[in-house]
């Protein structure tokens, strides 16, 4: 899960993480298949971080992200 602060660098990132899983698919011709499957939703969300300097969790909630999910699914 990739968190962006708008939708357009949200598409940028996604772009850029197919292009490299094509790129190492290519130079590790030996190795199984790098194979990407993203879905991208904007919206609000809610961010929050729980824990200390030794334990960090972060936890995302938001419909957007269950709509990316979900779009995701049926690919």
């Amino acid at each position: 899960i990739a968190v962006y602060s708008n939708s357009t660098r949200a598409v940028i990132g996604t772009v850029e993480v197919c292009n490299y899983a094509s790129i190492f698919n290519k130079t590790h011709s030996g190795y199984p298949t790098v194979k990407l499957v993203c879905g991208i939703c904007s919206g609000p969300s809610i961010v929050g971080t729980i824990g200390e300097s030794q334990r960090m969790d972060i936890n995302v909630f938001s419909s957007a992200l269950s709509t990316a999910s979900a779009l995701k699914q049926l690919n």
